[in-house]
């Protein structure tokens, strides 16, 4: 087999992809937690939303980036975890594609919401990789690096 389909391949590429989406989604929620107002408003800044949504948004999407970012470092559920951030990122993709094609010059609110990243190019591609890590790890996550295999295995019923 080529390296670079061995590598593709790998549970140990899977785990570090694990552990950076992980983290970079854990350090994402931090500020969106701490400040969901300063967080709505750069949801709304996108006008991608009905006003009524942005709100609901604030306050689910960070708790949900805190939660999968937690599980899939640990390796619980790992696809499935994998499948809701790759959703989380998909709409983020939109949002930045939809703010670049109509000229809106924000702040992306992905780690900060005030004097944050310019919404461009960039950060468009960096979701796009995250978005293809957390594909590999739906395909080629073996779970061997999984907190659930530390836990004892259930005695099986009679």
């Amino acid at each position: 087999m080529r390296p670079i389909a061995t590598l593709i391949k790998s549970d140990i590429t899977a785990l570090l992809f694990r552990l950076i989406v992980g983290v970079v989604f854990i350090y994402a929620s931090i500020y969106k937690i701490a400040e969901p107002e300063l967080f709505a408003k750069s949801i709304s800044y996108y006008k991608a939303l009905p006003i009524e949504l942005v709100n609901i948004m604030a306050i689910i999407m960070p708790w949900l980036e805190l939660f999968t970012g937690t599980m899939l470092i640990l390796g619980v559920f790992s696809r499935s975890n994998s499948f809701l951030i790759a959703v989380m990122l998909a709409i983020f993709i939109v949002a930045i594609t939809q703010a670049l094609v109509r000229g809106i010059d924000i702040s992306c609110g992905c780690f900060r919401s005030e004097g944050g990243e310019k919404v461009g190019l960039g950060i468009l591609i960096r979701d796009i990789i995250w978005l293809l890590m957390l594909v590999q790890i739906m395909r080629y996550d073996s779970r061997r690096f999984s907190l659930v295999r530390l836990l004892p295995k259930r005695a099986k019923e009679s």
